[in-house]
């Protein structure tokens, strides 16, 4: 349940007098009182690639342009203040179709994937996100208080039937956003792990640093999972801590290295059309856009590959690691229905099925 703070709670935390406070409090209850979702969006960016031996030299100027622009993403995060609906992230790269998509139905990616040449939240895709949820809402009938902050490119120049926005108050964001408290810190901590153990993965293999590949395509992936471990206690202590609202080159230490990228734009803060417009021309070309796509492409394996993968699996299994066994047989017995409703549908007579046995 929602608790809005106190009147006392309120004045003291900003600094005004106890008639302001309460005239919020009543505006407070008014619009949660009529909103059956009350949601929380923010962007952050991403060094999708970044590695714990890097340099500690990551400003924001040095996001303007050059490498380390390249290796950036701009994710855009939402969720609900109990943590029991996150909507799914939005990334934003440079490339409109990255290489390592080439055999992927964009549809069927865990993330929304959007694109533009600064790999930045614009007013057009803020706009465009906000009108797709505005329908979704509209469908299901439920009506979306959303909380967001203050920053250029989030301009309402649309009538929303379902969405209330309501915006931070100015320069109080590091406090009332609760994403900023410990939710997209965890979402880091995830992404990272999964990226360490990705690489742990690799050097088996890998006779140097560059043999090991970190793509776009695995960056999806692990977003996305890293958004689904987020916890629901984790969020519901990100809204409590929101002071407007409560809830009934050396190697980098851990801490610096998930939080590596936190201090990154996510627009262009420095309204420099003049820079803008230099670097849109130094990155015209796509192909240099990314350069991660440059390694060879692997060719997905076909599904009538599938049983042997899993045979050779179960191998290993047996051999090396016993309790991969269940997770295993699990993996081949959803491998097996979709291979066999995949024959079924092509195959149009009982001796055709056994034909392909």
């Amino acid at each position: 349940m929602l608790m809005i703070l106190s009147v006392r709670e309120l004045a003291d935390n900003y600094k005004i007098s106890k008639s302001s406070a309460a005239n919020i409090l009543r505006r407070s209850e008014e619009l949660l009182a009529d909103y059956s979702s009350n949601c929380n969006r923010d962007e952050t960016g991403l060094f999708y690639r970044a590695t714990p031996d890097r340099a500690l030299a990551l400003s924001k100027e040095e996001c303007k342009g050059g490498n380390k622009s390249k290796e950036r993403l701009a994710i855009l995060l939402c969720l609900n203040l109990t943590g029991t609906e996150k909507l799914k992230p939005v990334l934003i790269g440079k490339s409109q179709r990255p290489r390592c998509f080439k055999n992927i139905t964009m549809s069927k990616l865990p993330v929304t994937w959007l694109s533009n040449r600064t790999a930045w939240m614009t007013c057009n895709l803020f706009t465009d996100w906000l009108i797709a949820i505005n329908n979704q809402m509209r469908k299901k009938n439920r009506k979306m208080l959303l909380f967001i902050d203050n920053a250029p490119c989030h301009v309402i120049n649309h009538d929303l039937s379902n969405i209330k926005i309501v915006f931070f108050p100015r320069n109080a964001t590091s406090k009332c956003q609760p994403l900023d408290q410990g939710v997209i810190h965890s979402f880091k901590c995830y992404y990272r792990q999964k990226l360490v153990k990705h690489i742990s993965a690799q050097c088996t293999q890998a006779q140097t640093a560059d043999q090991i590949s970190i793509t776009v395509l695995d960056a999806n992936k692990w977003i996305d999972l890293s958004w689904k471990n987020v916890t629901e206690n984790t969020i519901t202590n990100g809204f409590r801590a929101a002071v407007h609202l409560r809830i009934g080159g050396s190697q980098l230490t851990a801490v610096e290295f998930v939080g590596i990228d936190s201090c990154i734009p996510t627009f262009n803060e420095w309204n420099d059309s003049e820079h803008l417009k230099t670097y849109i021309q130094v990155t015209q070309d796509d192909n240099e856009e990314e350069e991660e796509e440059e390694a060879l492409l692997e060719q997905p394996p076909n599904l009538s590959e599938a049983p042997e993968m899993m045979r050779k699996l179960h191998i290993f299994s047996s051999i090396e690691q016993p309790q991969l066994h269940n997770l295993i047989s699990d993996l081949e017995s959803h491998l097996t229905d979709i291979y066999l409703d995949s024959k079924a549908v092509k195959q149009s007579s009982t001796p055709d099925y056994f034909s392909h046995c």
